[in-house]
């Protein structure tokens, strides 16, 4: 098979036919070379990209070609198509045009095409990669806590296990997709969500609410797609080195080669922390140790044949460690003596795509991913190991009646099993691993009935092996009453079968009983969501406001009940409904001098309601949060300044009886952050101060002193766990 794999790689990169070069650069508004401009032949698909001096060569032009279509895009800016005529003599330079609204960002969530942001029905949010790295973040999921409508929660005070929550739903709502592929779900959404470097992520996509029906039915609170770096996107050697004041390592290597039609990027990164912190003095860990490896591959190979290919493999293994300060991991780890959690975890992902052009208006496509996760931990003496392997793969028709008009069909299926030595998977005599297969069939059409109305109107049928089948509609549509007015609304359902002890931490840790009053059934959903905008341009300023409400109800949700019985935790399927409802406001200002400003209001009220009327606030989630933004680049001085705030509501908290009473409600609070980066040729520096005010919330945990002991429990947090830190980092890139 390796044999195979290497004679069709040789067969790629020597089938060249005869071809030239084309040079020019590109500069911004300012007169200044701009790196990272992605420049695109359109009728060749030849790309490449500019260098720190605004160069770009293109090369592999057919000799007899006298005239190239050229399309320049970069974040921020205004995406061009130039015609130029090779044969002039004239030196080329193109001056790019900033893009202040940010509508002509290039999305593909909502369709698996590559759609501008403003055209799309689905109101789909984008996170570069300049603003992944504004916190200083270690891992993508620090960077998205300051997005309106998303809170990073942490489950647990010892082992820092957290979830994405969109709308204030639990992340196991959230549906997270690699480069379009349903690579995250299960063990994967606990630990390997910490496993993305923002080195690798050129940009997050995030739906909130009910989005494309092309991902399957477990997209009820939103998705959020993670673009990967294209090997033809990443320079040829990057070098990141970045520490804290508490030790936090992180050390970042990637390699490009690109050969005429094959470009391939591999990259090794090692995150290290071991230096056990106990601010809050309750004898264990404030934040867990770990060792964490990475290694991702990806390849983009054009073959000929109006086809792409396109290929990408990870590996992540962690060792995390959280517990009382003295845990010695060859005398402790899953004694009784001295309280660890200790977490070891190995993952393996491949994921490809190969897309077919037939004709300028029918277009193939086939995805397939597959995954291990496998984790062997210890939560005091509770062992806790389960495997999970997932495969996935489907096929579409892309067709595009015309500019108005196109069509999606395809179908798919996904087989996973999981296995662990908990009861959900079986007993002490018999062992019963879960497998699930799920068939679909799904077309989806978008059409523009007016100039300014454009509708999404989706369905699909799934076939689940235990659950039958299962039909998933959803529906949305954009309309543009002023050139400036975008109004948004869609519609849709979710469907999810549950893992208890993979989803819910508090299930492992802790003492409490776990009690399963009942054979669960699927949880089921239906989702709204609207959304306004608003551009008003000032001439040289321009301002932005930005309005969402969203609902969602609930049957059959599977809730986590702390409070009947303190000792216990006890899960069945709600007797009633379940609803998330709120709505969240956004302003943003670009001044006449390179300042932006940028603040959120989020509103939330998630309650559940039994079939005997009684009414109770979901945990954790605040009612009212506010996000802003300050962000001043200093152009002479290649210097940008970024300050961030958060601040974070009241939260309902579980109840706990005496000898240890706590609040159920949480204290309010705000976290300031601040970052400066600075460029000097090919070394990009930044520092920055994290929560810099200091705040942290006392001890999350319940009778520390008898970690044992039948009362001692780990869920209440709803605050950080770390005090203020200092952050400083390089970047070393070479074209």
């Amino acid at each position: 098979m390796i044999l195979r794999v290497l004679i069709f790689m040789i067969f790629i990169c020597q089938n060249i036919y005869s071809q030239s070069t084309f040079i020019g650069t590109v500069f911004d508004e300012y007169s200044l070379p701009m790196k990272d401009v992605l420049v695109r032949e359109i009728n060749f698909n030849l790309k490449t990209q500019t260098n720190e001096k605004g160069v770009f060569v293109l090369n592999n032009i057919p000799d007899k070609i006298r005239t190239l279509e050229l399309e320049f895009s970069h974040i921020g800016y205004k995406i061009e198509v130039i015609k130029v005529h090779l044969d002039t003599g004239k030196i080329f330079a193109h001056e790019m045009k900033a893009d202040i609204f940010e509508t002509e960002q290039i999305v593909i969530t909502g369709s698996r095409t590559e759609t501008y942001l403003k055209d799309s029905p689905l109101k789909i949010e984008v996170l570069t990669e300049k603003e992944l790295c504004k916190i200083n973040s270690f891992n993508f999921t620090q960077a998205l806590e300051y997005t309106p409508g998303i809170k990073i929660q942490n489950n647990c005070g010892v082992c820092g296990t957290n979830d994405i929550r969109i709308l204030g739903l639990e992340g196991q709502y959230t549906q997270i997709l690699i480069n379009g592929a349903p690579i995250i779900s299960n063990l994967g959404t606990v630990y390997g969500l910490q496993g993305f470097n923002v080195e690798d992520i050129k940009q997050v996509e995030i739906i909130k609410g009910p989005g494309s029906i092309l991902y399957g039915p477990e997209a009820i609170a939103g998705t959020i797609n993670l673009i990967l770096k294209d090997p033809i996107e990443k320079p040829d050697f990057s070098f990141d080195v970045s520490t804290s004041s508490l030790l936090e390592n992180k050390f970042f290597a990637g390699g490009t080669k690109k050969w005429n039609k094959v470009k391939a990027s591999l990259n090794a990164e090692i995150n290290y922390f071991n230096k056990r912190t106990d601010g809050n003095n309750d004898g264990f860990t404030d934040i867990p140790n770990y060792k964490r490896y990475i290694l991702l591959n990806r390849w983009h190979i054009d073959p000929g044949f109006n086809t792409h290919i396109e290929l990408t493999g990870r590996y992540l293994y962690e060792d995390r460690f959280g517990g009382q300060m003295n845990w010695d991991a060859g005398l402790h780890r899953g004694g009784n003596v001295v309280y660890g959690e200790s977490i070891y975890t190995n993952r393996q992902e491949f994921i490809g795509k190969i897309n077919k052009k037939i004709s300028d208006k029918v277009r193939l496509e086939s995805n397939f991913s597959q995954f291990y996760h496998n984790q062997n931990s210890f939560y005091g003496t509770t062992k806790y190991n389960a495997g999970q392997f997932s495969i996935y793969g489907d096929a579409l028709l892309f067709h595009k009646f015309s500019d108005n008009n196109s069509f999606i069909f395809g179908g798919g299926y996904k087989h996973e099993d999981y296995d662990d030595n908990t009861p959900a998977t079986g007993d002490s005599i018999l062992n019963n691993p879960a497998s699930y297969r799920i068939f679909s069939l799904f077309m989806q059409s978008e059409n523009t009935i007016f100039k300014n109305l454009r509708t999404s109107a989706g369905i699909r049928y799934n076939y689940h092996n235990i659950q039958k089948s299962i039909l998933q509609p959803r529906f949305s549509i954009k309309y543009n009453p002023l050139a400036y007015t975008t109004i948004r609304f869609s519609a849709g359902t979710g469907f999810r079968t549950v893992n208890i002890f993979s989803e819910d931490h508090g299930a492992l840790t802790g003492t409490r009983q776990i009690i399963i009053a009942e054979d669960l059934k699927p949880e089921k959903s239906i989702n709204f969501s609207g959304g306004f905008i608003q551009d008003i341009d000032l001439g040289n300023q321009f301002i932005r406001i930005m309005l969402d409400a969203y609902y969602t109800r609930f049957s059959n949700q599977i809730i986590p009940d702390y409070n009947s019985d303190p000792a216990s935790i006890i899960y069945r399927n709600l007797n009633g409904y379940s609803v998330s409802q709120g709505f969240s406001a956004v302003f943003e200002y670009q001044f006449s001098i390179p300042l932006k400003f940028k603040i959120s209001y989020d509103y939330l009220n998630s309650f559940r309601k039994n079939d005997n009327g009684k009414e109770e606030i979901i945990f954790f989630n605040p009612k009212h949060k506010i996000n802003a933004d300050i962000n001043y680049r200093i152009n002479k001085y290649d210097m940008e300044i970024s300050l961030l705030a958060k601040y974070v509501g009241v939260q309902r908290l579980p109840l706990f009886l005496k000898p240890y009473p706590r609040a159920t409600e949480s204290n309010p609070y705000s976290i300031w952050n601040f970052q400066i980066n600075k460029s000097i040729n090919h070394f990009n520096i930044y520092a920055g101060i994290e929560n810099i005010f200091n705040y942290r919330q006392d001890s999350p945990l319940i009778d520390p002193n008898n970690p044992f002991g039948d009362l001692f429990d780990t869920i209440y947090i709803y605050g950080p766990l770390e005090g203020r830190k200092f952050v400083f980092g390089f970047h070393f890139d070479i074209d």
